[in-house]
């Protein structure tokens, strides 16, 4: 940054918002510029449309009879959840937050705990094959993974 104050913080604290502070910016950069974040608004609600429809398909596929907008509050209540895990994997706290939500458009819990439980182990399985999908097209090993670390360059045969 270009500004003094960060001259009188401690070195070790000045130094890391000097190494972080250009990516910093340059996030902020949709902000800056109206056509950018108008663009990032229209794929966050394409984003969001997209995730309704999904749980309009799941409430179909469990017989579930629910105007449009219970699938906009199970939308909602899933990205909340997902925001602030409670739970390892959001087991439980997942499901409760579905049934409760709903209640609300008189679902009983039998059906709304069959919802929440059958889309909660169907989109888990769907990340994790996406996830190992990836893994196998990047051509990454577990150990790799786990590991944390940077996976070695693939090398390509010479000519």
């Amino acid at each position: 940054p270009r500004w003094s104050k960060p001259s009188r913080l401690p070195l070790r604290l000045r130094d890391g918002i000097e190494e972080h502070w250009p990516r910093v910016h340059e996030g902020f950069e949709v902000i800056r510029r109206p056509g950018l974040l108008a663009l990032a608004l229209a794929f966050n609600l394409f984003g969001w449309l997209v995730d309704i429809l999904i749980s309009w398909a799941f409430g179909k596929a469990f017989n579930l009879h629910v105007p449009v907008v219970a699938y906009v509050s199970v939308t909602v209540v899933i990205g909340l959840i997902t925001i602030f895990p409670i739970t390892f994997g959001n087991v439980g706290t997942f499901e409760l937050a579905i049934v409760s939500a709903l209640a609300l458009y008189g679902v009983s819990s039998e059906a709304a705990l069959g919802y929440a439980v059958g889309t909660h182990l169907f989109t888990t399985l769907f990340n994790i094959g996406l996830g190992v999908a990836a893994m196998l097209t990047m051509r990454m090993r577990p150990g790799e993974v786990f590991a944390l670390r940077r996976p070695a360059a693939v090398s390509k045969p010479d000519p």
